[in-house]
């Protein structure tokens, strides 16, 4: 039988397209995304506003089940079908990147960090990306080069990418941070001793849960960490995880890193007092005069 010929795609070009019609992505590893976020919230815009967004894809041989075949926009899709199964019909606008025969596995893997214009990818969908591309023979200078993206960036995602399943596991889990994960891998000599020390930092956190006594409201919360749990983590790492700031130093770093960043004051009168604290604009006697009677 004479193979269906398959016209080129140009790229960039519009089409609207029955949802039905588009399959998630099947090359290069499939899909990188994990957490999907509440698709149910997004479904109700869908139906009440359409798909805003266009997807980004390529053409599949029309003898297939599917016209189209995505690279971003799943979010967008698996929202859609969720309306589809509910009796509606939903079309959404996808911007082909060519067709099946022209586009590469770098090509889509390149889109995954380019052009997501959703819910942004995890640290460990990221690293996954990454894990592509140099399984594909590119090296961290080349990712951080073509992809835009600083070197640092890069190397941390890629130490992040080399690290057991379990510990990225724990990230996506929400049961410790990416952060705090890459300070411990750097400082270990092996994923054994890395996994370890993740593990009892996260001990950590569960024991101050369960540990916590509070005599009555205006007393200090007792913490109770085993001798093991101290042995296996240092104390940057059991702050960090505790999210503990216990020097004036450390509190410097930490209020700078929040004004550099634009978020909203929620008590001027405070942020004030302390933005002129942490930049040594009070004597003693002023902070004295403005604290005590």
């Amino acid at each position: 039988m004479k193979e269906l010929e398959i016209k080129d795609e140009t790229q960039g070009k519009h089409y609207e397209v029955d949802v039905r019609r588009i399959r998630p992505l099947q090359r290069a590893g499939g899909n990188p995304r994990e957490d999907y976020g509440d698709l149910e919230e997004l479904a109700a815009d869908i139906l009440q506003n359409g798909v805003v967004t266009p997807l980004r894809g390529f053409r599949v041989s029309k003898s297939e089940a599917y016209d189209w075949e995505i690279v971003a926009g799943h979010r967008r899709l698996a929202a859609a079908m969720l309306l589809v199964e509910k009796g509606h019909t939903i079309r959404a606008k996808i911007i082909s990147i060519g067709d099946s025969r022209t586009v590469t596995d770098e090509m889509i893997l390149m889109e995954h960090f380019t052009t997501n214009s959703g819910k942004p990818f995890t640290p460990v969908e990221q690293a996954e990306t990454v894990r592509r591309l140099q399984a594909i023979g590119w090296k961290n200078k080349e990712i951080s080069v073509r992809l835009g993206k600083s070197m640092r960036l890069i190397q941390n995602l890629a130490l992040l990418a080399s690290a057991p399943i379990r510990i990225r596991k724990m990230i996506s889990d929400k049961k410790i941070s990416y952060t705090l994960v890459l300070d411990i891998l750097k400082d270990s000599a092996d994923y054994n001793e890395a996994l370890d020390k993740i593990e009892a930092s996260f001990g950590i956190v569960k024991t101050i849960k369960k540990s916590t006594v509070v005599e009555n409201e205006d007393s200090e919360q007792t913490y109770e960490v085993s001798d093991e749990v101290h042995e296996k983590v240092t104390k940057k790492h059991f702050d960090k995880a505790t999210n503990k700031v216990d020097s004036f130093k450390e509190l410097q770093m930490v209020f700078k890193s929040q004004i550099d960043k634009p978020k909203d004051v929620i008590n001027s009168e405070l942020f004030s007092f302390a933005k002129k604290i942490i930049e040594n604009k009070l004597t003693r006697s002023q902070i004295e005069s403005l604290i005590f009677n």
